[in-house]
């Protein structure tokens, strides 16, 4: 197994911590360090394990270990990507050994007493708001590590104490009855978003829609685009047109069949909506493709 050091990712001298985004690992196998790290998904789904444990990672979703914990991280997704903070103890000024931040980080430790130990999660469910003030936390301290500020101006450690006071709050959040709302409200919008790839095309409307799954009109437009990273309306519209382009490249049916077929009553919305999903109208798209496709036919007559 390895065993990670800080100096792994070559840092300037005196530097305490390092952060970076990542698409995958180059540590493909289980691993421990001599620095504490901290793992937030932007984007996608990973997986953080543990001996025989595996714990689904989603956006959204976050981790802290500390020194000598062996875990792994595996990137089953392609188009996932996560922040990773590494960062020492050592990196703050002595006061901070009185705050809470730093108690927290102490009952993480594995050397620490039973009695005084919090157990280590592999994934730590934040609230929307604060997976908004995480990322802002994360994103700032990357411009930080970035910049050319002098030591005794940097603000890495104050940018770190409160990336690690939002994840205790995350980690003392609410019961298991929380807990167990969450998780319903997420098999809610699975289940939604598997009705919707179904059944784009008919007449939807998001207050029926989300009184189908159980869900209530502030709920639902506010977990709609945590789960899919748009609007429900944006959504649908960009579903129907995808199929309305499939529709005008591979078959000659007319344009306003074509709109019907797709969802819209209303021709002169699927034109505006063509437009601006595509970029060009849809009756230019298809004289766009029939060109095409003789430009083709004429090069496979002369070669």
């Amino acid at each position: 197994m390895q065993e990670l050091s800080l100096n792994y990712f070559k840092l300037p001298a005196g530097q305490k911590y390092h952060i970076y985004r990542i698409t995958g690992s180059e540590v493909s196998e289980p691993h421990s360090h001599d620095y504490y790290q901290i793992c937030y998904v932007e984007c996608g789904r990973a997986e953080h394990r543990q001996d025989s444990s595996t714990v689904p990672l989603e956006a959204g979703d976050a981790f802290i270990v500390p020194p000598g914990f062996a875990h792994q991280i595996i990137f089953p997704d392609r188009d996932a990507y996560l922040y990773s903070l590494s960062f020492q103890e050592d990196m703050f000024h002595t006061g901070f050994s009185q705050s809470n931040v730093y108690h927290f980080m102490t009952a993480l430790k594995l050397e620490t007493m039973e009695s005084a130990r919090i157990p280590i999660r592999m994934k730590v469910q934040l609230d929307h708001p604060r997976q908004q003030t995480l990322k802002g936390l994360m994103d700032a301290l990357i411009r930080e590590q970035d910049s050319s500020s002098p030591p005794e101006l940097t603000a890495a450690a104050s940018l770190v104490a409160a990336i690690l006071c939002i994840l205790s709050q995350g980690y003392f959040l609410g019961d298991a009855t929380q807990l167990q709302a969450v998780e319903a409200c997420s098999k809610a919008m699975a289940q939604c978003l598997r009705y919707l790839d179904a059944h784009f095309t008919e007449d939807l409307v998001l207050e029926e829609t989300a009184k189908k799954f159980g869900l209530s009109r502030s709920k639902f437009s506010l977990l709609f685009p945590q789960h899919t990273g748009t609007t429900f309306k944006r959504y649908l519209t960009k579903k129907r047109i995808d199929y309305a382009v499939t529709l005008i490249r591979s078959t000659e049916l007319p344009i306003q069949q074509i709109a019907q077929m797709a969802g819209y009553s209303d021709l002169s919305t699927f034109y505006r909506n063509f437009t601006k999903v595509t970029g060009t109208a849809p009756t230019t798209y298809r004289c766009t493709q029939d060109l095409e496709q003789h430009l083709t036919l004429s090069l496979g007559y002369f070669f």
